[in-house]
């Protein structure tokens, strides 16, 4: 029996990320970056900061020691070649309004602009403006961010209360995702030259040729075996 094997080679991808959210002494600290007691303070969560490529996780935006506002708006900023929002979800202050252009569209723009509107001010303090359900499209390390509303950023984080007055909260940080590949997917290898029931009369040269691949790394070499006798390798493509 003719057997093949394909080996692959694989890169050293060691990843390092940092992301902790805790409260101490009276102060919020939210990825390692902190805001003073009892300041405005938008920050980011994540239900895991470490999916595998094509699971989905989930982004909240969460609000501290918010004073009554009536309408709000909120910016998320993602790098669109490592995830891509999938769903908006209404958070604890349900004057909710999602996004509304078209998922290709916010995805391609790497923004989520949201918001909410009430017809007057609600009682402020803790809660959270949105959740937002990303998948993860490729490995490695990547951010998702917000900020505050500026000349530069018209959409970003801003509370409105009922006079007009616009609140501008402190941001906590960057949310830090570290996406992982989900495993070591084998390489796939065939046989491709001689076809199979190809028949030959001996004494013959037979020249055997095979086609690898490896979807999330490369070949490094193609072993040809009869039975468990090798019978010789190659490197590179096509393999014979």
């Amino acid at each position: 029996m003719t057997g093949l094997w394909a080996e692959k080679r694989e890169e050293d991808k060691t990843m390092k990320y940092r992301g902790f959210a805790c409260r101490l002494a009276g102060c919020l600290l939210a990825l390692g970056v902190g805001a003073a007691a009892g300041e405005t303070t938008v920050s980011l969560t994540a239900s895991t900061t470490t999916p595998n490529v094509n699971d989905t996780f989930t982004v909240t935006v969460n609000l501290a020691d918010a004073p009554p506002f009536a309408n709000w708006q909120a910016l998320l900023k993602f790098d669109k070649t490592k995830v891509e929002l999938t769903a908006q979800a209404t958070g604890t202050f349900n004057t909710f309004v999602p996004d509304s252009r078209a998922l290709a569209t916010i995805n391609a723009s790497g923004e989520v602009r949201s918001g909410g509107f009430g017809l007057s001010n609600n009682g402020g303090g803790n809660g959270t403006l949105g959740v937002f359900t990303f998948k993860a499209l490729a490995a490695g390390s990547t951010q998702i961010t917000t900020e505050q509303k500026s000349a530069g950023s018209p959409f970003g984080d801003v509370l409105i209360q009922q006079n007009g007055t616009e609140v501008l909260p402190a941001i906590a940080g960057p949310l830090n995702i570290t996406i992982g590949s989900g495993g070591n997917v084998p390489p796939t290898v065939s046989i491709t030259s001689p076809s199979s029931g190809a028949t030959f009369t001996a004494p013959a040269n037979i020249t055997i040729t095979a086609n690898a691949a490896d979807s999330d790394g490369s070949i490094a070499k193609v072993e040809f075996f009869n039975g468990s006798t090798k019978l010789g390798e190659d490197t590179t493509s096509p393999y014979s």
